[in-house]
């Protein structure tokens, strides 16, 4: 059977992107800023503000991406943390069947990135794929990119414990990976230290030198080795993919990360498409 045309989201805490996949080519985009102030109202006019961005004979499905726990078979938010406050419980399934009336299919970011990556990967890569997506949090996960992704168990990264009793989450638990290396986590991070600046000022200044700047990321990129050290623990992998909005400015830090002699480590291969492309192959695998 034909796939048809895909309208594909990917929501994160700060921003809703997405857009027309067409045969594995996104060939229209949209974005929108997510509105998680005001709660449920705010997220699902987040929702709105994006579906009008399209008519509805551009695409024949609709594949989301989302930040928090999803349950793809009841198509339902089955928690999420403070940065989407309301979400958890939300009916996914409801919301858009009523609005496009088009098949609908729903699983979490991280994963969706991963299903990514693997995606731009097809006939290169074997074994276990690990990723992490360094954004307002962390997501990710690890499967087996020599089956199809309808035989997988995903495993879920999000939120597990780097240091016991360590900085509180908004999980509600404490010493959580989000802390340590996330984009949020490496501004706080800076502000701590008296330092404000943009994304773009910031891989400027630590390119050329900056010792204050440096000595921060420096921090960063020793906890990220040892969040892959723990999940290589826990889910033993033969490849590490960093993605996330963080992974844009890789080619400023990258070089600087301690790799390791039991896995390798890549930058994603889609950057912040990753999520887009990920829902597009859970889609084809699943919505038909």
């Amino acid at each position: 059977m034909r796939v048809p045309d895909v309208l594909c989201l990917d929501l994160g805490g700060t921003g809703l992107k997405g857009g027309i996949v067409r045969a594995g080519k996104i060939v229209k985009r949209a974005s929108v800023k997510t509105d998680a102030c005001n709660g449920i109202r705010g997220i699902e006019d987040t929702f709105r503000r994006f579906l009008a961005c399209f008519s509805a004979d551009e695409y024949g499905a609709v594949a989301l991406s989302s930040a928090g726990e999803i349950d793809s078979e009841k198509k339902r938010v089955i928690y999420a943390t403070d940065l989407l406050p309301g979400y958890t419980g939300f009916d996914l399934g409801g919301f858009f069947g009523e609005r496009t009336n088009k098949p609908f299919v729903c699983l979490n970011d991280g994963q969706a990135a991963l299903l990514g990556e693997c995606y731009a990967r097809r006939g290169l890569a074997r074994g276990r794929i690990a990723m992490l997506t360094l954004g307002t949090g962390v997501g990710g996960g690890v499967i087996s990119c020599d089956r199809p992704a309808s035989e997988n168990a995903f495993l879920s990264l999000g939120h597990l414990t780097l240091v016991e009793d360590g900085r509180a989450c908004t999980c509600g638990k404490r010493g959580c990976i989000e802390q340590y290396v996330s984009g949020s986590a490496l501004t706080n991070a800076l502000k701590a230290r008296g330092i404000v600046c943009s994304k773009e000022e910031l891989w400027m200044r630590y390119e050329k030198g900056d010792e204050r700047v440096r000595a921060v990321v420096k921090d960063w990129l020793c906890d990220l080795k040892k969040v892959c050290d723990l999940v290589y623990e826990r889910y033993p992998f033969d490849l590490m993919v960093l993605g996330g909005g963080v992974s844009d400015s890789g080619k400023s830090w990258f070089k600087d990360l301690e790799k390791s002699d039991r896995y390798t480590v890549e930058l994603s291969r889609l950057g912040n498409d990753a999520g887009i492309f990920g829902a597009y192959s859970f889609y084809c695998d699943f919505g038909f």
